[in-house]
């Protein structure tokens, strides 16, 4: 785990969405810029906002990843295909 993906896991879901609402208006300052002809101050910046905003929204969404992982474990593996195989059989 990465320092940054620390920190992110360490803020609270408020701060992580006005922390992707900076990122995004920032990201947008710059796309208007390449989209005007103008070279942003640091091109590499926008790769870096992209990839920050991504990191929190991914740590934002691990609970219900867990969540759902969860589930899927409670219900057997073979129940959902046995299904389908006995109704495919009472069709013919």
């Amino acid at each position: 785990m990465t320092k940054k993906a620390k920190a992110i896991r360490g803020m609270r879901k408020e701060q992580m969405l006005e922390k992707i609402v900076e990122l995004k208006k920032e990201l947008l300052k710059m796309n208007s810029q390449i989209a005007v002809g103008t070279t942003p101050e640091s091109p590499g910046r926008v790769k870096q906002i992209k990839k920050e905003i991504a990191r929190i929204l991914t740590i934002m969404s691990e609970p219900v990843q867990k969540k759902e992982s969860a589930k899927a474990a409670s219900v057997p593996k073979g129940a959902a295909v046995k299904e389908k195989h006995t109704e495919a059989g009472k069709t013919k």
